[in-house]
């Protein structure tokens, strides 16, 4: 909200992505919902209206989503699995940022119009829906190789020829996937003299992160290994990194187990937003980026059968507990 206030005028907020404060800004100066206070000193607080209108903006973003996303899961699945996969989806733990003002909403809405649009071969609209997503966090660029695959796939099926213009709108589409972030590593290297600005800050945000050299997840599984062994059983920090690890390690252990069962782009779309996080040197903040694994969620609740109804109950339950710590500030990523 500081961004939606005062832009990049604060030290490191660079490390954070530009459209969805530009979004919020954008509601806020048409005062979409409640007006600015002329009383609120903006130099040390920000202004309510920020808060209601990025909360309202989150929340809206979020509805156009599911509604986005079972229309991509009926492509492949039932109309009852696309149903009972939106319902994982919102008793997943982490589901909560979805409704918070965090970009969660945004790039999930963008991310699934991406897929759907590259499933339906519009792949310019796909593109640009993947440009935007990458504006919104660097893991947008996941997309690009969701959209390489795909077109690769449709290549060699012969949908794609070689004549004409047939190639050309896939490949405006390639070229446009990544422009949200390329244009803003322009923009920060204007601004700051770094290209990697985003990601050269992110230390100052503590959970011990690393910026380079990048650390391989071996590392960090062992890294928390010893964690487990010197965190007293039973505290809050140690409740905290069993759920960091659980939330890492299971996604990916289910994106192995089922890898025959997904489609190539779907994995290699939620194995990049899986694993990159990791590359920072911690499993901080990823039960929030296991929601990214949202494209797996059919395959497991086609799995899980009868068993669907105890473990979403066992994983709302887990969601209010978690919803109960993060409203009273135990964590905010």
């Amino acid at each position: 909200m500081r961004i939606m206030q005062d832009g990049y005028k604060s030290i490191f907020s660079q490390a954070f992505f530009p459209l969805f404060p530009f979004l919020g800004r954008l509601l806020t100066n048409i005062n979409l919902l409640t007006p600015k206070n002329p009383a609120i000193d903006t130099r040390l607080f920000v202004d309510p209206s920020y808060f209601y209108n990025s909360f309202l903006l989150a929340n809206t973003l979020f509805a156009a989503a599911l509604f986005y996303l079972y229309k991509l899961f009926r492509i492949d699945y039932s109309d009852k699995v696309s149903f009972l996969s939106l319902s994982f989806l919102l008793v997943f733990p982490t589901s909560f940022y979805f409704g918070a003002i965090y970009s969660e909403s945004l790039f999930l809405l963008l991310a699934v119009l991406s897929v759907y649009f590259g499933r339906k071969k519009k792949y310019i609209v796909a593109g640009l829906f993947a440009g935007l997503a990458s504006a919104t966090r660097v893991l947008g660029l996941a997309l690009l190789v969701y959209l390489f695959i795909e077109i690769v796939g449709d290549i060699r099926s012969g949908k794609i020829k070689f004549r004409g213009i047939g190639p050309i709108k896939p490949l405006i589409g390639l070229l446009i996937a990544p422009m949200g972030t390329v244009l803003y590593m322009v923009y920060l290297k204007v601004m700051t003299g770094d290209f990697l600005y985003f990601l050269t800050a992110q230390p100052s945000f503590g959970a011990e992160r690393s910026a380079k050299p990048f650390i391989l997840l071996p590392q960090v599984i062992y890294r928390y290994v010893k964690m487990f062994l010197l965190i007293p059983v039973g505290s809050l920090q140690y409740l905290t990194i069993v759920n960091e690890f659980l939330m890492t390690l299971i996604p990916l252990t289910l994106l192995v187990v089922f890898i025959k069962k997904i489609r190539l782009s779907y994995w290699f779309f939620m194995l990049i937003c899986l694993i990159v996080p990791t590359l920072t040197g911690t499993f901080s903040s990823m039960p929030r980026y296991a929601l990214m694994s949202f494209l797996l969620f059919p395959v497991v609740v086609t799995k899980l059968g009868k068993y669907f109804l105890p473990v979403s109950i066992l994983l709302a339950v887990l969601g209010v507990i978690l919803v109960s710590l993060f409203t009273r500030g135990y964590w905010v990523a």
